[in-house]
């Protein structure tokens, strides 16, 4: 009975060709309503999804991969508090990848690990990803200094689009992985593609970014010495 109420759900909304939010959260959709729902989601106008606290797994995901190019103006899209591991992502984050008008992605509380959040650093961050303003990964204990690290090193630091990246409960990621992170997201905020495309080569970004990292490694020192009381450089 359940999923022939998100079959019909589907079909009659498809009768609402202007309709611009769907809020789905906390319905016990799960991979079934999901498999159900999905392909009959054909809302050209829609640009807000939440699904929120919906039980999606691996099979959810995969179908939602699947599908998320029927709703081709969609801008935000709500996977919080769901079943999402790391195979799940392997699915989903094509689909987020390819999808040129998404520009928010909001993934926390699920069971990404490390190898999760190196798959949407390939993937959904890459140096061919400009689409998404937005990757929002708050508690997902699993990811740790590594995952944290793939992010910035095969993600945000060839990503000049990027603006916000919460990982607000990261295992094992010290203070300075995390504030690199955040230098790469305030230089993305200040206007890094546009210094990219209109002044300098992509060897001297390379050098400006070794500048980059000495100073902030030289800022760090002195923050976390107070007692210097003297400094060559």
């Amino acid at each position: 009975p359940l999923l022939f109420v998100f079959s019909s759900l589907a079909l009659a909304m498809r009768k609402l060709p202007n309709l611009k939010e769907l809020h789905l959260a906390n319905n016990s959709i799960g991979d079934d309503g999901i498999l159900s729902l999905a392909p009959k989601l054909t809302l050209t106008s829609l640009e807000y999804l939440d699904l929120y606290g919906n039980r999606i797994g691996i099979i959810g995901s995969k179908a939602l991969g699947q599908n998320l190019p029927n709703l081709s103006l969609l801008k935000e899209l709500n996977l919080s508090g769901n079943q999402i591991d790391d195979e799940a992502i392997t699915y989903l984050s094509k689909g987020i990848a390819k999808h040129s008008a998404l520009k928010k992605v909001c993934l926390g509380f699920n069971n990404i690990s490390n190898r999760g959040a190196e798959i949407l650093a390939v993937e959904c961050l890459g140096c061919n990803n400009e689409h998404l303003d937005s990757l929002n990964l708050h508690n997902n204990p699993n990811i740790g200094e590594l995952g944290t690290r793939a992010l910035i090193q095969r993600g945000l630091a060839c990503n000049y689009f990027l603006k916000e990246m919460n990982i607000d409960w990261v295992r094992g990621a010290d203070q300075l992985l995390l504030e690199e992170m955040n230098m790469y997201l305030e230089l993305n905020r200040g206007g890094r593609s546009t210094l990219r495309d209109e002044v300098l080569e992509p060897f001297a970004w390379s050098e400006i970014f070794r500048e980059v990292s000495m100073l902030s490694s030289v800022y760090h020192l002195v923050r976390f010495c107070p007692e210097m009381c003297e400094f060559n450089i």
